[in-house]
């Protein structure tokens, strides 16, 4: 197996940091703004999707629900498409934005630190 260079390591590293920082940003807001955390958790799928295209690796992210999730979007899109007023039923669908959380917390999770302080961030802004 080949590492990566140097420079890229140190991109990668850097990504990463700034995508748990915004995690924690979501972790402060949740209990407190709604606005707040649709933005940190738009902002953090946004910074998870972006650093695994550039990776072009998604195997470390199955969780095995990804057909359920695949039929709980189609269905939001085909109700949404037949309903009275389709552009406000797709404009609900953010909402599914939060199933999007299973991804982003499922590798920082692993680490014990990162666990440690997500959920005492959590836990005092309750």
């Amino acid at each position: 197996m080949t590492s990566l260079p140097p420079r890229t390591a140190t991109a990668s590293k850097n990504s990463l940091v700034v995508e748990n920082s915004v995690l924690f940003l979501l972790a402060l807001f949740s209990f407190f703004s709604i606005a707040g955390t649709q933005i940190a958790l738009g902002l953090a799928l946004l910074l998870w999707l972006i650093r695994h295209v550039r990776q072009r690796d998604f195997s470390s992210q199955k969780l095995g629900l990804e057909w359920l999730l695949l039929a709980i979007f189609a269905w939001g899109a085909i109700c949404s498409a037949f309903s009275p007023r389709p552009l406000e039923s797709f404009a609900h669908m953010k909402h599914l934005l939060l199933l999007g959380i299973l991804y982003l917390l499922a590798d920082p999770t692993r680490d014990r630190t990162f666990r440690k302080r997500f959920v005492a961030v959590w836990l005092s802004t309750g």
